[in-house]
């Protein structure tokens, strides 16, 4: 784009006749805002000439004070004042002096017939009396000859931010210098470009009065267009036929900028050709069609068939959704209506059977008519309504007679589009069990409930009772759907871990698949880098067992169809091979998207996972010694103990070897029990790290923010954390790092502790695995399923084994979950420095001695 030249319109009449032009067709304002100008020392505001009359105006801090200006005659300096005779001297090349008061603002402003009107520069001089301060400056009278010393720009979202991945206004600064005294004018010209074709989208300007100061500053705003790739900035000056002044100056579009209901629905009508073109919520007619295809002549296609129509026979014997609330929330009804509505329609679409409609609508009417509600209190419940309500509408548009759209859109407005702009406006009279929609607390609820919500309001865009309201969330939501996305950002560590960017991504990726079906285009945003880099943290989470599931992530691997999303967006044959790996667990119903979007590209694909990773964001690290589920993986997580879905965690890790994991994590429990960090599997005694001076209090500070201080990838690879946040009340500091060495077959564990007082501290590592400890208590053999691990003490303390559950001085929560293992722990009484250092070997018999050898202080580690 940086080639295009705008027009060669270099004549005031005729750049401003096509400016208006351009700016009618796109049906903007062509008035932008600015703010004011300024002088060096930003008081004196504004001092100008007219070939006649003078004028000085400015703001003090002071109101309702004095203000006393003095104006010396061409080539005059205002000297320092100390007796009279200076003062004489001084007034004598005065041209004119007064004393105004300002008003309640602390504004003033002065003028007065100039009695010269040679050119010059006139110094200026302001005393506020109130301040007891003096402000000086220069009033140029000449001939115009302004000067651009810089245009810089910048970008600022909805909510006023500026830095974020997306934005809707672009911010021009403009500074000149070298101005006319005489009062003129300059004109800001911003002309926006389309990314794809190049052509000139609109052309927006602002015209504002500049000065004889030493500079001048214009700032404008300006709506920025969904679709521009390319910005050019002009200033002109009208002084003498509206001139250039300075050179034009071009940049890339460099944020996301979301466009508005009105683009979408005019994309559409571009894209389908006209209104009412079904289906095109997640597939079109021709996905489907090519679906019936793959079932007749693809083998693998054919048994996933098979295997879905088992999983449409057990929703077929599972009984009608019903208004069930457990726990405040309808969830689970809503999610089974969503997979019945994808399920029976999908044997709708590539069987024709009507049947399947009919089966579709008797669960339509159940929530249409029988629901009182969506349950907008909860949002998600109302999300994934909605997601399968305009699923449904959509898919079975050509069979719904008028009299069922029209409940369709009633419902649909009533239950889900007017509790949704409840939350964009910020109604305050809603009630909402989680605020997702506030920027600040922008998690998987974020793509979530956005993504639900608009796939309904593109199904029903185009409806003509409905339409302008899907119009207005769209608009909305494309806005608020930018703060869930810049989750990803920008190396796609997703901090609430696995399971919550599976929930996340899927939502991201029926959503955009649906824009593009229905627009023909996604507006750039899964080109945002870290959204595609997110299956490279997955990838790495994944051990070679099952993933690293820190946080409240479950220890099963993440749902095949969001991956198969990644995978057909981004033709990445890595991610397909990595839907068909056993590891894989796959919900049966999710082969709906396997049958979208299977293509057998894969087959021969070997799925490879990263030796070494580093997520910066989520304070997190794997390394492993190669792809096979009989390598050694380690996990090594730290980051914050306050984002959502965070536990008390900080320096907790998994260990794989052999095709076990014989250091796990326990997983969540019941989001219900309270407090949260009362719960044994949400505490750092219910992990595999530390616990310092044990009690009811939470055992590490849930405000803590833990980062990885170092690391280092090769043959032998590292990571070490700070840990002292975590445990602020009690140490000076706390050090881990993790080791995977010994042909990366051997990990290491190594705590340096410095703490306030003579303490209790325990270690623990959490596993399935039979412990047998030596009669010294330094080494220990864990045996699971035939496999053996040897751990060995190489600093201070001895092992022992303790059941997995809490202190006796930890919170009484009932209905915890019981939890299945022991932990191998280290207690060491009234410690206050040292090292804690575990290493932890493969052995093929529980006979077999590993030697571990001690390593270096961690700052010492290369």
């Amino acid at each position: 784009m940086k080639g295009i030249e705008i027009m060669k319109f270099y004549k005031k009449t005729l750049f401003f006749a096509a400016a208006y032009l351009m700016l009618n067709i796109c049906g903007v304002n062509a008035e932008m805002t600015s703010e004011s100008v300024y002088l060096d020392n930003g008081t004196i505001s504004a001092a100008e000439y007219d070939g006649e009359n003078a004028m000085i105006s400015g703001r003090v801090s002071v109101p309702n004070s004095s203000v006393t200006i003095e104006v010396l005659d061409e080539g005059a300096v205002f000297g320092n004042i100390v007796d009279n005779t200076s003062f004489n001297a001084a007034a004598e090349k005065l041209a004119y002096i007064k004393q105004v008061e300002t008003d309640k603002n602390g504004r003033y402003s002065v003028s007065w017939r100039f009695s010269k009107t040679r050119e010059g520069i006139y110094p200026v001089r302001v005393y506020s009396a109130a301040e007891d301060r003096t402000y000086t400056s220069n009033l140029k009278i000449g001939a115009s000859s302004p000067k651009v010393d810089k245009i810089s720009h910048s970008y600022e979202n909805s909510n006023g931010e500026t830095g974020t991945v997306s934005a809707d206004t672009l911010v021009i600064e403009t500074e000149l210098s070298e101005n006319s005294g005489k009062a003129t004018a300059a004109a800001v010209i911003v002309a926006q470009y389309d990314e794809k074709s190049g052509n000139l989208l609109c052309a927006d300007y602002m015209e504002q009065k500049i000065f004889g100061n030493a500079k001048t500053l214009i700032t404008a705003r300006t709506r920025l267009y969904s679709g521009a790739g390319y910005i050019k900035v002009f200033v002109w000056d009208n002084v003498n036929g509206m001139h250039p002044v300075g050179e034009s100056v071009g940049f890339d579009v460099a944020v996301l900028v979301p466009p508005n209901g009105q683009d979408i629905y005019e994309d559409m009508l571009k894209h389908l050709g006209e209104e009412n073109v079904h289906p095109r919520i997640v597939a079109s007619e021709s996905d489907f069609d090519n679906v019936l295809y793959k079932i007749q002549n693809n083998t693998v296609i054919k048994k996933e068939y098979e295997q879905f129509k088992k999983a449409v026979s057990y929703f077929e014997g599972s009984g009608d959704v019903s208004y069930d609330m457990v726990s405040g929330a309808i969830l689970s009804n809503s999610r089974k209506f969503k997979d019945i509505m994808m399920m029976y329609g999908m044997m709708y679409k590539i069987t024709g059977n009507t049947s399947w409609a009919e089966k579709m609508w008797r669960q339509i009417e159940i929530v249409s008519n029988d629901f009182p509600d969506w349950n907008p209190s909860h949002f998600l419940d109302t999300a994934e309504l909605a997601y399968g309500y305009g699923l449904a509408y959509d898919w079975l548009y050509d069979w719904l007679s008028d009299e069922q759209k029209a409940l369709m859109a009633r419902t649909v407005n009533e239950r889900a589009f007017k509790p949704i702009m409840d939350d964009y406006l910020e109604n305050p009279d809603r009630k909402r069990t989680f605020y997702w929609s506030r920027p600040v607390n922008s998690n998987n609820w974020n793509l979530v409930c956005n993504g639900g919500v608009m796939c309904a309001a593109l199904a029903f865009l185009d409806n003509e009772s409905v339409g302008e309201a899907a119009k207005t969330i769209l608009t909305c939501g494309m806005k608020n759907i930018t703060n869930g996305i810049e989750l990803y950002e920008k190396d796609g560590d997703w901090e609430e871990g696995i399971t919550y960017w599976c929930y996340a991504s899927s939502y991201l990726g029926k959503f955009m698949t649906s824009l593009e079906n229905t627009a023909g285009t996604k507006y750039g945003f899964t080109s945002l880098g870290g959204i595609e880099k997110s299956f490279d943290f997955i990838r790495a989470m994944q051990g070679a067992t099952q993933p690293f599931n820190f946080h409240d992530s479950e220890d099963s691997i993440v749902n095949q169809g969001t991956v198969y999303w990644f995978a057909h967006e981004y033709n990445n044959k890595q991610m397909l091979a990595y839907t068909r790996q056993e590891i894989m667990y796959k919900y049966s119903w999710s082969d709906i998207w396997e049958l979208l979007w299977y293509d057998g590209s894969c087959e021969d694909t070997k799925i490879e996972f990263p030796s070494d990773y580093i997520g910066a964001k989520i304070g997190t690290v794997t390394m492993r010694s190669g792809s096979e589920k009989t390598d050694t993986y380690v996990g090594f997580h730290n980051g914050s103990n306050n984002v959502s879905h965070s536990q008390l965690d900080a320096g907790t890790f998994v260990i794989d070897s052999q095709g076990e994991r014989f250091v796990k994590d326990l997983g969540k429990d019941s989001y219900d029990l309270t407090p949260r960090f009362g719960v044994y599997r949400n505490r750092a005694e219910g992990h595999n790290t530390l616990v310092i001076n044990p009690s009811s209090k939470n055992d590490q500070n849930s405000l803590a923010q833990c980062g990885i201080t170092g690391h280092g990838f090769s043959d032998t690879s590292f990571a070490i954390a700070d840990l002292t946040d975590a445990y602020i009340d009690y140490a000076n500091s706390v050090n881990r790092g993790i080791m995977l060495t010994d042909s990366r077959s051997v990990v290491i564990v190594k705590d340096e502790l410095n703490l306030k007082n003579e303490s209790d501290v325990y270690w623990f590592a959490h596993t399935d695995a039979e412990v047998s400890i030596s009669d010294d208590k330094k080494t220990a053999v864990l045996e699971l399923n035939g496999k053996y691990m040897q751990a060995g003490i190489l600093g201070d303390g001895e092992f022992e084994i303790m059941e997995a559950k809490p202190f006796e001085t930890s919170p009484v929560i009932e209905g915890q979950a019981e939890n299945s293992g022991v932990k191998l722990s280290i207690h060491l009484t009234n410690y206050k420095s040292g090292t804690i250092e575990v290493g932890f070997a493969p052995i093929n018999s529980p006979g077999e001695r590993y030697s571990f050898t001690k390593t270096n202080a961690l700052n010492e580690w290369r």
